[in-house]
């Protein structure tokens, strides 16, 4: 007969000054905010990256332009939110 090995605690990490690293898990919210924070700065400069490479294909673009032509849109919500985009990304209204 078999006996199982069941662990009655899982097996956690211990920080190097002997604590138990799940009991700071406070620590963590900081780091967490500071790479959400450092996410939406680079997402921030790839909207803008991409916004120059628009303008440098197609210079004359504009969102009132492209309105325009997209003014057939099935979900009004769905044109608002492309078109917010566009301008946050920071290409020219007209």
């Amino acid at each position: 007969m078999r006996a199982s090995a069941t662990p009655s605690r899982r097996a956690r990490p211990h920080r190097q000054d002997g604590g138990d690293a799940a009991d700071h898990l406070g620590d963590v919210g900081g780091f967490t905010e500071d790479i959400i924070t450092e996410l939406s700065r680079f997402s921030e400069m790839l909207d803008e990256v991409h916004a120059a490479e628009v303008l440098r294909i197609q210079p004359n673009f504009t969102i009132e332009g492209t309105l325009t032509r997209l003014a057939l849109c099935k979900n009004a919500l769905d044109a608002e939110h492309y078109f917010d985009g566009l301008r946050k990304a920071g290409l020219p209204e007209r």
